[in-house]
């Protein structure tokens, strides 16, 4: 099983750990603020930290994934529920774990 996260902030950088620490390997992310010139750096010491592999778009990490974790800011869901639906086969898992509210999740279509 491949697992991978769009959006490496703080939840998404500690449920790696914990996921790592259990004995899963492989685990994939993206994140948008990759290679900003500040907080790239942080994606990316947190990323080595928890051995992530860090990805060039969220539609990789859908592609190449069986669970994919959506962590990104509320404001976003859409915007990455848009990119990656069409990637999104029976056979994966997507689980949002935004703070968006039940009413936008219903929105994106996806069960």
């Amino acid at each position: 099983m491949k697992i991978g996260f769009i959006g490496y902030g703080e939840a998404a950088y500690n449920i790696s750990l914990g996921l790592g620490n259990e004995g899963i390997t492989g685990i994939v992310a993206f994140d948008a603020m990759a290679d900003d010139a500040v907080m790239g750096k942080l994606v990316h010491s947190r990323a080595a930290e928890a051995k992530v592999t860090i990805l060039k778009s969220a539609r990789e990490v859908a592609e190449s994934c069986d669970v994919v974790f959506a962590a990104v800011p509320s404001s976003f869901t859409m915007d990455v529920c848009n990119e990656v639906k069409d990637v999104l086969t029976k056979d994966k898992l997507y689980v949002d774990v935004s703070a968006s509210t039940p009413a936008v999740k219903e929105k994106s279509g996806l069960r």
